[in-house]
């Protein structure tokens, strides 16, 4: 099947060619690269249930945010409480 599909999709490529000219990546210097690695992040998943996600879904529509920015903001929060409340209890 996917061989089937390539070969068509190769066949639609040369009667369609792209039509917008290749696009250059911008020059990069030293600074860049420190800049570039600053910039990263991970994937975690994590599970909800119907629930939850009703309420997740909701709370993000409310805030003008989606769910993604909407859960690494309580997740955020909620490290913030976690270690003032870790900290007062070591103290």
């Amino acid at each position: 099947m996917t061989a089937i599909f390539t070969s068509l999709l190769s066949d639609v490529y040369k009667f369609y060619p792209m039509s917008t000219p290749a696009i250059p990546l911008p020059e990069r210097n030293d600074l860049d690269a420190s800049a570039v690695r600053d910039v990263t992040s991970v994937v975690m998943t994590t599970r909800l249930d119907s629930h939850e996600a009703k309420k997740v879904t909701a709370y993000a529509v409310q805030d003008h945010r989606t769910r993604s920015s909407f859960l690494r903001l309580m997740v955020l929060k909620g490290i913030q409480a976690y270690e003032k409340e870790h900290q007062s209890a070591t103290a």
